[in-house]
């Protein structure tokens, strides 16, 4: 369910801000991400662990220009209708953290920059997790894009294998737009869980 009531607001512009304010979030917190900036680092979510009633919210600045039930489609990717989250290495563009619970993230951009290669998952969490109770809870994405650079003219894609590692329990994808996943000589997916009993709601 969309968070519709928070205790708290706070607007970032720049990686630095985004990363603080998701560090310092609470329980009924609303992080508004501003559209139409890119934000190039490796993100962390804290385990911050929220009840289903008072959830975080990470949301665009745009949201409002973003259709309810409706996939975004591709080409608004790098435009002002999204912030674009941007991972520089092999790492993942965000990392959910054990033990997190509760976050909602919509109207974002997850992608990668160009010279980023070998990633794995352009979303991570819950790989490693060695039990059940630990795993991410209540994970939600609406209403995103998540894709890689686009493959260059020599036709060399740069190895991205997986768009969201969806290990969590309640993990969720709804109306987001996953493409462009490619990584020649191996197995790819848009999304994929392997560590986690579900259950898993994926709608598009």
């Amino acid at each position: 369910v969309y968070p519709a009531n928070y205790s708290s607001t706070v607007a970032v512009n720049t990686f630095a801000d985004l990363q603080a304010a998701l560090n310092a979030a609470q329980c009924g917190t609303r992080i508004v991400v501003t559209a139409g900036v890119t934000y190039i680092g490796n993100l962390i979510v804290p385990s911050t662990r929220c009840p289903a009633s008072n959830r975080i919210l990470v949301e665009s600045s745009a949201i409002a220009m973003l259709k309810q039930w409706a996939v975004p489609a591709r080409a608004l990717a790098g435009t002002k209708r999204f912030p674009a989250l941007s991972s520089n290495s092999s790492a993942a563009t965000m990392a959910v953290s054990d033990n997190s619970a509760d976050w909602y993230f919509v109207g974002l951009e997850f992608t990668a920059d160009p010279i980023a290669k070998n990633m794995y998952p352009i979303i991570a969490m819950g790989e490693q997790t060695t039990s059940i109770a630990a795993l991410p809870h209540d994970i939600t994405f609406d209403r995103c894009l998540i894709h890689p650079a686009p493959c260059p003219a020599n036709g060399v894609c740069n190895y991205v294998q997986r768009g969201i590692t969806l290990d969590a329990v309640n993990g969720t994808v709804i109306f987001s737009n996953i493409w462009g996943i490619v990584a020649p000589g191996m197995d790819t997916q848009g999304i994929m869980a392997y560590n986690s009993p579900g259950p898993f709601l994926i709608a598009y």
